[in-house]
């Protein structure tokens, strides 16, 4: 059994993409080929198993684009004369599901589209019609969830680039240090954070790191006024290539995500990584385990303001946060293990058939 996977990037130095590296070894203990083809393709480890084929398909301009569509129709043809059969997985790349994902529904090859973002792009629709199965990190993560039946499998995460942060579980002494990691934008509803912290009566006095890309310079404008008159010592640093972010978030001991619905990926990593998450995300909460934790606590509330959670962590001995750090972690990590995803989707798309 062979698959051809679609993606937008392949490079092992992404801020963004890189942990699509875990996604292509998750497919590589199941398939015999893997052909894998991204719009864009860099820096490539030399430990990739041996069994995938990558090919870079380019963009851009319009001579490129064309180029692009020649290289996806030899794809075809070369899938065709390959004995054995056929899956395709597009990963957050939807215009492949349409072609040549069209090409692939006449010949008879189950597909599967992965796609967890809240922008809906032009033909998303369509092209959740053209494959078998849509999946994503949590139903509500698929943004025509309301239209199209959605499957949710969590995010998947290579585990291994993060179980081996075990310094977290040391009895130190951490600061009482925020962190944020992923794009500055409204979206992501960092104004929160600052003005729960405000409002907090825990009496540590926190501060704020937000670690990634300004995508608006006036929302950053306006977190940096927000905190001054709040008394909150904020911090926005650059972003940091993906093989340093265990280490990073091994610094911190609480995170924040304050997306609504949807789960952060790098809310998962630094849960893996035994960062405590604050966050009144239910789906997110149930996905590190810490919706059993506050329904103890609380005597049934098994979601607060994050107000109200710093408060309780704050209150907690080094060692009890150690033990909930630890619990954090191993929840984490066999919620988002990425080959239980793969496995997940090699499964859907062999019931197709």
């Amino acid at each position: 059994m062979n698959i051809a996977i679609f993606m937008i990037e392949l490079d092992s130095r992404s801020k963004l993409l890189a942990s699509n590296l875990g996604w292509l070894k998750g497919f590589a203990h199941i398939y015999e080929k893997l052909l894998v083809a991204a719009t864009h393709v860099d820096e490539v480890p030399n430990d990739l198993p041996a069994n995938i084929e990558v090919i870079e398909l380019g963009g851009g301009s319009f001579p490129k684009r064309l180029y692009a569509l020649w290289k996806l129709m030899r794809i075809v043809y070369s899938m065709q004369r390959e004995t054995g059969s056929w899956h395709v997985f597009h990963h957050m790349i939807h215009y492949t599901a349409l072609f040549p994902g069209i090409i692939f529904r006449v010949l008879g090859y189950p597909q599967a589209l992965w796609y967890s973002h809240k922008a809906k792009p032009r033909l998303l629709n369509i092209a959740s019609q053209i494959v078998d199965v849509v999946t994503s990190t949590a139903i509500t993560s698929f943004p025509l969830y309301k239209e199209i039946e959605v499957i949710a499998l969590g995010h998947g995460i290579d585990n291994s680039r993060f179980s081996a942060v075990e310094t977290v579980h040391n009895e130190r002494d951490y600061t009482s240090t925020i962190s944020y990691l992923g794009r500055i934008n409204r979206v992501k509803n960092l104004e929160k954070l600052l003005k729960e912290v405000a409002i907090s009566k825990a009496e540590s006095k926190f501060q704020i790191s937000f670690i990634g890309p300004i995508q608006d310079s006036d929302y950053a404008s306006e977190l940096f006024g927000v905190a001054e008159s709040e008394g909150i010592l904020l911090n926005i640093l650059e972003p940091i290539d993906y093989s340093k972010v265990p280490n990073m978030l091994n610094k911190f001991s609480y995170f924040f995500s304050g997306t609504e619905e949807s789960i952060d990926k790098s809310a998962l990593e630094a849960a893996m990584c035994g960062c405590i998450v604050v966050t009144e995300n239910r789906n997110l909460l149930e996905a590190i385990g810490m919706d059993q934790y506050w329904s103890t606590i609380t005597n049934g509330a098994s979601s607060l303001r994050i107000s109200e959670q710093l408060f309780y962590l704050e209150r907690l001995s080094p060692n009890e946060k150690s033990l909930l750090r630890r619990r954090i972690a191993e929840h984490a990590r066999q919620s988002a293990d990425v080959n239980r995803v793969t496995q997940a989707i090699h499964d859907l798309l062999v019931a197709t058939k």
